[in-house]
């Protein structure tokens, strides 16, 4: 347990506090924010042409989960955008979480269509059944997507993109790791904190483009093409480019400032 010391806090000094962030973080990640411009709009384009497929008589019942999964993205990953903006990355953390997992869960139900209409019927009593839950299991998609999702260019660890973000929804004294200052203390107003802001930049930009990754190979499927096909293609093979791009540096940048060699590196700094 840390010494507790005497500060001054007040609605007036937490709203001071998020407005200078908000200035730090609009000059120090300007590249950042036109890609993630780039993304929500390539995310957007595609639920557009989704639900257009589905208004003209579409019966495909992964469209249907496609839209509803990929409205949840486009809310969480703003929603993400905006808690940067204001230091708030502990809060920001919880939603990745979310994200991560509905953009995990169209990669599933697209390797198992037969899967869909059981996801489609969940209550609230659902959750109660345990061979339901063992299907849809966190733990479940991650192998199921390990093992499918090389050929896509798809790389998860259970441990970093499940059990880590995890810690963060719970009330336990690891979580609280999330809501601290870079000195390891308890941020009691918002901090601006270049590392973090890039990395959760970095994890959402990375799961943004899977809806279209998806759709593009769906629409393969079917022997689908089209100029808006098309037109999706291309911007998501030129933002992927900057994208890859943009990895690279992000691990020279955290290698160099954080000393981590990896992901999981990232994680235990």
């Amino acid at each position: 347990m840390s010494e507790w010391k005497k500060r001054n806090i007040s609605f007036k000094s937490f709203l001071n506090k998020e407005q200078k962030i908000c200035k730090y973080t609009r000059k120090s990640y300007k590249h950042e924010n036109s890609l993630f411009k780039r993304a929500i709009d390539l995310h957007i384009n595609s639920i557009g042409y989704v639900f257009d497929l589905l208004y003209e008589g579409n019966k495909d019942i992964f469209y249907d989960a496609f839209i509803r999964l990929s409205v949840k993205i486009l809310h969480n990953a703003k929603s993400i955008r905006n808690l940067i903006d204001s230091g708030f990355y502990g809060s920001a953390s919880i939603i990745y979480r979310t994200l991560m997992f509905d953009a995990f869960m169209i990669w599933y139900l697209y390797f198992n269509p037969r899967l869909i209409e059981e996801w489609a019927d969940e209550k609230f009593i659902t959750s109660k059944d345990k061979k339901w839950r063992d299907k849809f299991s966190e733990k479940t998609i991650i192998e199921d997507l390990k093992m499918k999702g090389k050929k896509y260019g798809l790389s998860l660890d259970y441990e970093t993109d499940f059990v880590f973000y995890s810690k963060v929804v719970h009330p336990t004294y690891f979580s609280i790791r999330f809501f601290q200052n870079r000195n390891g203390e308890l941020a009691y107003l918002p901090e601006f904190n270049m590392e973090v802001g890039h990395l959760l930049f970095l994890k959402i930009l990375g799961l943004l483009p899977y809806s279209t990754q998806v759709l593009l190979e769906k629409s393969n499927d079917v022997n689908c093409g089209n100029h808006r096909l098309d037109m999706l293609k291309t911007e998501y093979n030129i933002l992927m480019g900057t994208l890859n791009k943009l990895g690279v540096i992000a691990v020279k940048f955290h290698r160099d400032h954080l000393r981590a060699r990896n992901s999981k590196g990232i994680i235990e700094t």
